[in-house]
């Protein structure tokens, strides 16, 4: 199987944080849902870590950059 990363928004950027932080993880995983059933491997890791922990924000970002390399 091959893998595909996932790149989808994450942090809320406008007037209601609540609903589009969840808006936008709904999407990320309708978008590795759809992976899935066309036999792909998502990678999601920004639903993995806490994007509001610098250590975590940090370790995702370093996941990343070595899967994409």
């Amino acid at each position: 199987m091959k893998y595909v990363f996932i790149c989808s928004p994450y942090r809320p950027v406008g007037e209601d944080p609540e609903t589009e932080l969840r808006k936008n993880i709904d999407q990320a995983k309708r978008a590795c849902r759809l992976a899935v059933s066309r036999g792909l491997i998502p990678l999601a890791p920004h639903l993995y870590f806490d994007d509001n922990d610098p250590q975590e924000r940090k370790f995702g970002k370093n996941c990343i950059q070595t899967e994409i390399q």
